[in-house]
């Protein structure tokens, strides 16, 4: 793909970011090693006038092996498309013509599993290596992990050096003494400017505690997401943390705010993420944000909301559930021609979109969604409790849960 159409996902500018609003959460237990979540993740565009035409690119849960699994995803306006990029998921939307403001829900069913020093040190058999070019990717110096910078590398020089799991801890401890929490504040400072601060948000917790992992020749990357645990007021779902390549543990995830906010220990973390992107610090698609769009016209901004709206304990480790297929997936080149479209007023239509097919007999599937459909409905959410009850009979028509969600909603008619 050319500089010109990549750079197309970069004008993040044209959007004026607000603060995130969080709804209510039900309280949920991290304490469970391995649990079903189903979150909502509630985007409002708000338009500054009359705008012309606008695409949205917004992150979703990714599957990943030991650590979560995405099961379902549910949109209350249909996308344009899905895409695929590594890793990665992302939902793109794109329209003309809005002068008032458009909501869109994104409802998620995701398995996620405890996973930390602890649990990897329990896992048989010695993780597959790094390629020397996985090494090298994170080892680098990059925007925001500035590992070669003057400042880095005197800081990483104060830090005692013995193993590679002892100098993690030693860069934990470092951070612990230099940093305090700032709050949610908009814009990135980076390892440099979060060093000079002695300040930050997650984002400056991570992006420090990476480079001074890359400076002393420890490959590490940061991840973003949501935690599942209801938010501490002024603070939000998104969060961002660090993963560290430890020799025969593999890919390790520390949250250096959390633990040095005690919400975590270096060893043990709680059941609480929920990970959207942990390919490169700077997402390939959106850049630094988890969404981000452009429009013609005139622009607009996103209110944000994330709430959790059920969660299912289950036997540890993945269920025998099948792993969510996105059914209108795209690669970039096409993704960037609809991004095009939106830039000159003319958004593409999208032909011969797949429509999701009734799975008739998935049993376990339409039982996990009919409870979550019933904790939904003892908790007062009836028109969520009633789409997801009719999502059950449409989607699961042989299954007994199909026959109890059709009786539940003549019930609800009464």
């Amino acid at each position: 793909m050319s500089a010109m159409r990549l750079s197309l996902f970069h004008v993040v500018l044209l959007v004026t970011v607000c603060s995130a609003q969080e709804k209510p959460q039900p309280r949920v237990d991290a304490r469970v090693d391995s649990k079903i979540v189903t979150y909502l993740h509630e985007l409002t565009l708000k338009p500054q006038g009359a705008v012309q035409s606008f695409f949205l690119v917004v992150q979703l849960p990714m599957t990943i092996e030991g650590r979560q699994k995405l099961l379902d995803v549910r949109y209350s306006v249909r996308p344009q498309a899905e895409l695929k990029k590594g890793d990665n998921l992302y939902a793109m939307f794109a329209g003309t013509n809005f002068t008032t403001p458009i909501k869109l829900t994104i409802e998620a069913d995701v398995e996620i599993y405890r996973y930390d020093l602890e649990t990897a040190r329990k896992r048989k058999g010695p993780a597959t290596d790094l390629t020397p070019e996985e090494r090298k990717r994170y080892l680098a110096s990059e925007k925001f992990l500035e590992k070669d910078d003057p400042s880095i590398q005197a800081a990483s020089l104060q830090i005692t050096t013995g193993g590679d799991l002892e100098t993690v801890r030693a860069i934990q401890e470092f951070i612990q003494s230099k940093m305090r929490y700032s709050g949610p504040s908009p814009g990135d400072k980076g390892a440099v400017g979060a060093l000079a601060a002695g300040q930050g948000k997650c984002a400056e917790f991570s992006d420090l505690f990476v480079a001074l992992c890359r400076a002393k020749e420890i490959p590490a990357r940061t991840c973003e997401g949501f935690v599942t645990t209801p938010p501490k007021p002024g603070d939000t779902s998104t969060h961002r943390w660090a993963e560290v390549f430890l020799k025969d543990l593999g890919w390790v995830p520390f949250d250096p705010l959390h633990i040095a906010r005690r919400a975590n220990t270096f060893e043990h973390s709680w059941n609480k993420y929920i990970y959207c992107a942990r390919l490169a610090r700077v997402d390939p698609v959106l850049g630094r944000n988890m969404d981000g769009g452009l429009s013609t016209g005139n622009s607009f901004h996103i209110d944000r909301a994330f709430a959790v709206a059920g969660e299912i304990a289950i036997p540890r480790g993945p269920s025998d559930s099948p792993a969510y297929r996105p059914a209108m997936v795209t690669d970039l080149d096409k993704a960037a021609e609809l991004a095009a479209a939106a830039k000159s007023g003319k958004p593409r239509k999208q032909k011969n979109v797949p429509k999701q097919q009734p799975i008739a007999n998935d049993e376990t599937s339409a039982a996990r969604k009919l409870t979550m459909a019933k904790e939904l409905a003892e908790n007062g959410k009836v028109e969520s409790a009633r789409k997801r009850f009719q999502e059950i009979v449409d989607r699961y028509p042989k299954t007994d849960a199909a026959k109890e969600a059709g009786e539940l909603l003549e019930n609800m008619k009464d």
